[in-house]
């Protein structure tokens, strides 16, 4: 799962907080490698459809600097 660094700006500064370096590079599908700037555990909610149902969990999220037309990779 992966944040870019665009949208890990705009998150509330007491998450941002818990970001924590990583041991080792990200590579990409065409093979190129990069550092990433760290992980953080970010809530993630899904709602269903007619919003009856709910659940958040805390995932862990790799943060990299990257020029990108998306905000977060899941899955």
């Amino acid at each position: 799962d992966i944040i870019y660094e665009h949208c890990f700006q705009l998150l509330p500064e007491a998450w941002k907080l818990g970001l924590r370096p990583v041991a080792g590079q990200l590579t990409g599908f065409t093979g190129h490698s990069m550092w990433p700037l760290g992980t953080i555990h970010l809530p993630f909610t899904l709602t269903s459809q007619d919003k009856t149902k709910q659940r958040t969990t805390l995932v862990d999220v790799v943060v990299i600097r990257h020029p990108f037309e998306h905000n977060v990779i899941l899955g």
